[in-house]
């Protein structure tokens, strides 16, 4: 019944204190997902902490100095009207569609590790009690002055994790699922938006000292000559104002290596402020050229107060780390056009008028006119990550499909062009399809879709932890397998716009990473990560996770290499 949601044929369920009696069962992570449907009626706010392993096995010796808690596998068949949804509403869940639409609630996950990974119990702390190092991590962090988003309180826990765990060679890697993507910036058990520029987190590693959490696959530049990344280093529990002032800064960093999830690092001012103990956050002041062209043209007098915006856009009245002005009209990628007390924004090639005007000639306006160019450049960097020259990761280790509805195969084009369906009454539908991940590979792989948006967005919705573990074989759906709908902003249709382009950048690494790291909001929108590409009831399953038994990837792989490929997708309304 529940196949296609469990290829290895397993449910995966939380172990309840009496559900391996006779006549009891655990419960189900589609149980659990029903559950937090129906509490989430009223759109409270739903955070689950789970400090447990999600495979089984045997029980280890607890007198060993860690314990990963076990229990066997439960191999009993379960009988379906176990389950607490009823028989009729299976068959409901199930009519009319090629996949299960199960209930599901807007939700919070923070888990102990990984899928293949387990939970482990060590003797700390001062009172030298056994403790799960993921729940004594967590409330350390929580004990910090300040309130703490969710993720910024997901990564100090995940820091403390790996530096516990580190002293006595083991490892666990606490993970963060967030649905909608944007409520991993919500104030702990708060519910309240905070406002959070972007940063990278700073921490100290054993074999590669000093990292960020941001790679290649992030679109941090490499060194290029003497040239290279420059970041700004604070307390982690800084001010977001402080970001702004230099004197704020702790110290100094350069980038000295790029690798697919993280970069390492070599302090550069005032090393001894920093503790290989503590996590830290960093803000790019500088990066190597070339940054993105912008060409500004016009009246004189918007001209000049633009030019003196660029100059001083970064940190300390340093000129703009992203793009940088040039002379020459055909070495832009951008342009800034200053007329009739505008200024207007275009992107090399495109002509359309996808960003709003800025009303004016002030150096205020000036300054919001780079910021917008700065969001665009940082768009079109990672959009045209490429792949590393020598990636061992072949372009077909990967298969993506996107099957369209009421197709039967996957389009083979890189460019895909999709019209509304225009039906005899009523208003025109959006293109939708679902999209399918197959590794056809021999080793294990991390991958990701990236989404960017005509509004220069860049979402990745497609998968709550921000990306997927492949196993040899393995396949998974992005978005569980729901449809996704690619639809004209009625703002751009309002302009006149009658078609859209959206970019799906495939990024697939031997090693774990975040792209969530690279997301960015839609210019001239209020705070939003995606533009509702699903439906408002997207199925949601809390443990949605594949089962493997099999060993991590070994050390000599773990900073390895990455691989890229991109479909782009145009949205045309019907004439």
């Amino acid at each position: 019944m529940f196949l296609r949601f469990e290829p290895d044929k397993k449910n995966e369920t939380l172990y309840c204190y009496d559900s391996s009696e006779p006549g009891k069962w655990h419960l189900a992570d589609k149980e659990l997902a029903k559950l937090i449907s129906e509490v989430a009626v009223k759109n409270p706010h739903i955070c689950v902490i789970l400090d447990c392993c999600h495979s089984g096995g045997g029980v280890k010796d607890p007198s060993l100095e860690v314990v990963e808690r076990r229990a066997a596998d439960d191999d009993r068949p379960r009988p379906l009207e176990s389950y607490i949804f009823s028989a009729k509403e299976l068959e409901s869940l199930r009519s009319g569609s090629k996949k299960w639409e199960l209930p599901q609630g807007r939700n919070i996950l923070m888990a102990a590790c990984e899928p293949h990974d387990t939970a482990k119990e060590l003797t700390i702390g001062d009172e030298k009690q056994k403790r799960g190092i993921f729940t004594y991590s967590l409330l350390k962090a929580l004990e910090r002055p300040g309130k703490l988003t969710y993720r910024e309180l997901w990564q100090e826990t995940k820091n403390t994790v790996s530096i516990e765990l580190k002293k006595i060679s083991s490892s666990q890697c606490p993970q963060l699922e967030v649905t909608p993507p944007d409520h991993g910036n919500l104030l702990f058990l708060d519910g309240a938006i905070a406002e959070r520029p972007s940063y990278f987190t700073v921490r100290h590693d054993n074999k590669l000292g000093w990292v960020i959490d941001g790679g290649g696959v992030h679109g941090v530049q490499p060194p290029a000559g003497e040239e290279t990344t420059v970041l700004a280093l604070f307390d982690f529990n800084c001010n977001v104002n402080d970001f702004k002032d230099p004197n704020k800064s702790i110290g100094q960093a350069k980038v000295t290596k790029v690798l697919p999830q993280l970069s390492q690092l070599e302090i550069i001012s005032n090393s001894k402020n920093l503790s290989t103990g503590s996590i830290y956050k960093a803000i790019t002041i500088a990066v190597p050229l070339p940054a993105q062209g912008v060409y500004i043209e016009g009246d004189a007098t918007g001209v000049k107060l633009a030019s003196q915006a660029i100059q001083s856009a970064t940190m300390g009245n340093r000129p703009s780390a992203y793009i940088r002005k040039v002379e020459n009209r055909d070495q832009a990628q951008l342009y800034l056009q200053c007329r009739n007390q505008e200024y207007s924004i275009q992107v090399k090639g495109d002509n359309r008028p996808l960003v709003a005007p800025i009303q004016g000639f002030t150096l205020d306006n000036a300054k919001l006119a780079i910021e917008r160019l700065e969001h665009i450049a940082r768009w079109l960097t990672i959009r045209e990550l490429p792949s590393p020259p020598a990636s061992r990761i072949q372009p077909n280790d990967i298969e993506m499909e996107l099957l369209f509805e009421g197709e039967n195969t996957s389009p083979i084009e890189k460019e895909i062009r999709r019209e509304y369906k225009k039906p005899q009454n009523g208003t025109p539908q959006p293109p939708k399809c679902t999209i399918k991940l197959t590794n056809n590979s021999h080793k294990t792989l991390y991958c990701t879709i990236l989404c960017f948006t005509d509004r220069f967005a860049i979402v990745a919705p497609f998968f709550e932890a921000g990306y997927v573990r492949l196993e040899p074989g393995q396949w998974a759906w992005a978005a569980d397998g729901d449809y996704i709908k690619w639809s004209i902003d009625p703002e751009l249709m309002q302009l006149g716009i009658r078609e859209t382009k959206d970019v799906l950048k495939l990024i697939v690494s031997k090693s774990e990473f975040d792209a969530r790291l690279s997301l960015q909001d839609a210019l001239d929108q209020p705070r939003c990560l995606y533009r509702g590409l699903f439906k408002q009831s997207p199925l949601n399953r809390l443990m949605n996770r594949a089962q493997t038994r099999s060993p991590q990837v070994s050390s000599s792989e773990t900073y390895d290499d990455w691989y890229t490929q991109q479909v782009i997708l145009t949205s045309v309304l019907p004439t």
